[in-house]
């Protein structure tokens, strides 16, 4: 009996050990999406700023801009899933080894 309470607590611990490096993973990610936005918005003011005359260039600038921005969000949004779906599939197994000491 007591070894089985042991198991369920090293269970337990390893579950919340993995949890928290999902979470740790989501954060990161997050920040570095943030830090990457920030980023480009300072160099698109930049080249807005050292290219003002010239309307063509500032269009086809900011537009590249945009659609490497869409795939950088798409890119977030990927991974952020992927890391989603390993946090249920965590869960599930968790819950199911659980399941086994009540038993």
């Amino acid at each position: 009996m007591e070894e089985k309470q042991h198991r369920q607590q090293e269970l337990e611990e390893q579950y919340d050990e993995e949890a928290q490096r999902i979470r740790q993973q989501q954060e990161k990610l997050n920040e570095q999406f943030i830090y990457f936005r920030r980023e480009t918005g300072r160099l698109v003011e930049k080249v807005m700023h050292f290219t003002k005359n010239d309307s063509w260039n500032n269009q086809r600038f900011y537009q590249v801009m945009e659609q490497s921005n869409r795939v950088i969000r798409q890119a977030k949004n990927h991974y952020t899933q992927k890391l989603e779906e390993k946090a249920r599939e965590l869960t599930k197994h968790h819950q199911k080894e659980l399941e086994k000491f009540q038993e």
